[in-house]
C-alpha cells in the first residue's frame, strides 16, 4: 500500500491525527520509517504496531500516541483528556501488577519443584 492510497476514505498523509504524523511530529519515527510501514502494511497489521515491529516506536510510545489521537479526535477538554490519561494510567498499572503477581506465583511455584 502506497501512501498515496486512501485510507477509510482519507489520505493519511492529510490527518495530522494519523499515528504516523504523530510519531513524526514527536520525532519518535522519521517519515521513511512510516512510509516504508506504510508499503508493507497490506491490511495485515495496524500501522502502530508495523512501527513497533519495525523498532521505529515502542509500546510505550504507540500508547502514547494512541491516547493523544483518541484525545484529539473526540475533542476532548483539557480535564476530560486528563482525566482520560489519569484512567489510561490506572489501567496500565493494574495490568502490570496483574503481571507481577503471575511472574510472582510462577517462580514461588518453579522454587517449589
Amino acid at each position: 500500500m502506497s501512501l498515496l492510497n486512501r485510507v477509510n476514505g482519507s489520505d493519511p498523509r492529510q490527518d495530522p491525527t494519523s499515528i504516523g504524523n504523530l510519531a513524526v511530529s514527536k520525532g519518535y519515527s522519521t517519515l521513511s520509517q512510516v512510509v516504508e510501514a506504510l508499503d508493507k502494511q497490506e491490511e495485515r497489521l495496524p500501522l502502530g504496531e508495523l512501527l513497533v515491529e519495525a523498532g521505529a516506536l515502542t509500546h510505550a510510545q504507540l500508547e502514547e500516541l494512541l491516547l493523544e489521537q483518541e484525545i484529539i479526535r473526540k475533542r476532548l477538554s483539557p480535564k476530560k483528556a486528563a482525566k482520560l490519561t489519569q484512567q489510561r494510567r490506572r489501567e496500565k498499572m493494574r495490568e502490570v501488577s496483574a503481571g507481577l503477581k503471575d511472574v510472582a506465583s510462577s517462580l514461588t511455584l518453579l522454587a517449589k519443584s
